[in-house]
């Protein structure tokens, strides 16, 4: 026959392969063909020979790899049959396998209008739709598929999905628990609301559903990571660590669980544990993550320069454009006390990087510890030429200036930056130091109080004010408030805690003033200026002895020349007058 011979070429062969494929079952009226999933009725007649001989041989052709073959056989299987639903759903499939959507929606929508009430067709629909970004349609679809057939999981999920895509969270959520009332020990079902919960920052509902997939299924690896990031945001660092530890017993090479539990071991400051993990990462592929970065920060917090400096180094050959590794590396350098070197890597990070601005204020650090002021300030002079508009070039400007007790020219270069950035609170916590170091404290006053209007949480300014008016005895109530107001936010800054303790000094509140005093010390111990609150305080109690103590230890810490000669004479009294 000349219909078949077109075929046998590929038939010839494989015909015994294609029997298990297809069952047939006949009657006078109904024909039916059974697939993997389904039993499904085509049409209201016996099957026909040559649509069951061309379908062989187009998924023949299919297996094979000729797809465009494949199209052509079932094309001429529908030609004898075109109410087929198993056809049109076998034709949409491959059209949907070689990426051509639109054709594969065409066909499956011929398959719905024959076959309205086979649920099978809306899911296909639906995962065509959604692949396809039609969002409303895919839902619809999907929709229609659990009113056919509420007991079928993917379509819950899918609809989930989407409703979470288009943040409809509460569809989303309803969806799934409308899944979880009818099957409660779907695994998916809860795995997938956990997740939805996680999405909209509900914790605590989301570690419930997440348990509940893992008590079903206790190695579900996607469960664990979710539970462990979930317990990450929480800062649970200890729970997050057993869940990523049991991830690694069941997955020992997930490259991502050993980022993760490093991440965690980091926060745990447990850094020897992190850079063990982050070592076996560097041996092996991480796209995406900067892992020889995270060794070299955790070397520079160690203070362990040169294997810093190596880490960067091999971080920066395999990302040669980063600048932040070039950042790094300078840093690293100058740390380690090489200036060359770090203001070398320095060099190489552009005027327009991010970065930049960061970069100038390291290489002024570096220059100042190296006692080469001169070359800071002019470094800074020239970088606010290039760049006017970066405040903090001033305000450092202004500090190298103050050191050196160039307090007109720091003034002039500060009222300069308060006429570009009238907003900026720290240009006006700058300026009130300044007026501060001229002896005008009414304008300091005037400047912290403009700080403070501008960044209310300013612990810095708050706790100057406060300060100022205890230096002078006034307003001391108004200054209690400011330095608990600095206190809430820097509970554990020894110079605040200094500042409160000399409050109740001018009060008069000797005791309440030891015990802040004695914080005080516990917390910066190495402030001059605080040993000497403490000598003055123990000096209104009456205890002598231990105000000599005190006034020594802060002669030991005591650098300014007329803290030194201030201290020299208190002791001086106290000798004469014991």
């Amino acid at each position: 026959m000349k219909t078949k011979m077109g075929y046998m070429r590929y038939a010839a062969g494989v015909f015994a392969l294609l029997v298990p494929l297809l069952t047939f079952g006949c009657s006078a009226r109904r024909g039916v063909v059974g697939t993997r999933k389904m039993t499904m009725t085509l049409r209201e007649a016996p099957p026909d020979e040559e649509a069951i001989y061309a379908y062989m041989v187009a998924r023949t052709l299919w297996l094979n790899g000729d797809t465009e073959g494949a199209l052509k056989a079932f094309r001429k299987a529908l030609e004898h049959d075109p109410t087929s639903l198993y056809l049109h759903m076998e034709q949409a499939r491959l059209l949907w396998s070689l990426g051509r959507l639109d054709e594969a929606i065409t066909e499956a929508k011929i398959a719905q209008s024959l076959y309205p009430a086979i649920p099978d067709v809306y899911e296909l629909l639906g995962n065509l739709y959604y692949d396809n970004k039609q969002w409303k349609d895919a839902i619809a679809a999907f929709e229609k598929v659990l009113k056919l057939a509420p007991d079928r999981v993917k379509p819950y999920l899918f609809l989930s999905s989407l409703y979470a895509s288009q943040k409809n969270y509460e569809k989303a959520v309803g969806t799934l628990k409308s899944l979880l009332k009818r099957k409660p020990g779907s695994l998916m079902g809860n795995f997938y609301l956990g997740k939805i919960y996680m999405e909209i920052d509900l914790l605590k509902e989301a570690e419930k559903y997440l348990k509940k997939a893992l008590k079903i299924r206790p190695n579900l690896l996607p469960a664990l990571d979710a539970l462990g990031i979930l317990y990450m945001r929480e800062k649970k660092f200890g729970e997050a660590e057993k869940q990523y530890r049991r991830l690694l017993r069941v997955d020992p090479r997930n490259s991502g669980a050993k980022w993760n539990l490093s991440q965690i071991y980091i926060q745990q400051k447990k850094l020897d544990e992190a850079l063990k993990l982050l070592k076996e990462l560097s041996n092996s592929e991480n796209k995406g993550r900067d892992v020889d970065v995270k060794i070299g920060l955790i070397y520079f917090e160690q203070k362990k320069f040169d294997k810093a400096i190596e880490a960067f180094q091999k971080a920066h050959r395999k990302n040669p454009s980063s600048q932040r590794i070039l950042y790094y590396l300078g840093a690293a350098y100058g740390e380690k006390g090489d200036l060359k070197k770090a203001i070398e890597a320095l060099s190489h990070i552009s005027e327009t990087s991010p970065l930049y601005p960061r970069t100038v204020l390291q290489e002024v650090y570096l220059y100042k510890r190296d006692g080469q002021a001169a070359k800071a300030i002019a470094l800074l002079k020239e970088a606010i030429k290039r760049h006017p508009k970066e405040p903090e070039f001033y305000l450092a400007l202004s500090e190298l200036l103050r050191k050196e007790k160039r307090f007109e020219e720091a003034k002039k270069i500060m009222s300069r930056a308060l006429a570009l950035f009238p907003k900026n609170g720290d240009v006006y916590f700058e300026l009130g130091v300044i007026y501060d170091r001229l002896k005008d404290k009414k304008t300091c006053i005037e400047m912290m109080k403009r700080a403070i209007a501008l960044n209310p949480k300013d612990a810095s300014a708050l706790n100057y004010l406060g300060y100022t008016y205890a230096e002078k005895g006034v307003n001391l109530d108004e200054a209690e408030d400011l330095i608990k107001r600095a206190l809430k936010i820097r509970p554990n800054a020894g110079y605040i805690v200094d500042s409160m303790g000399w409050v109740y000094y001018q009060k008069g509140d000797y005791k309440k003033a030891l015990e802040y005093l004695k914080r005080a010390v516990s917390l910066s111990g190495k402030d001059a200026v605080i040993f000497e609150h403490l000598g003055d305080i123990y000096l209104k109690l009456g205890e002598q002895h231990e105000a000599v103590k005190a006034y020594h230890e802060a002669l030991k810490r005591a650098k300014k020349q007329d803290v030194k000669q201030r201290l020299h004479e208190k002791l001086q009294r106290l000798i004469k007058n014991p």
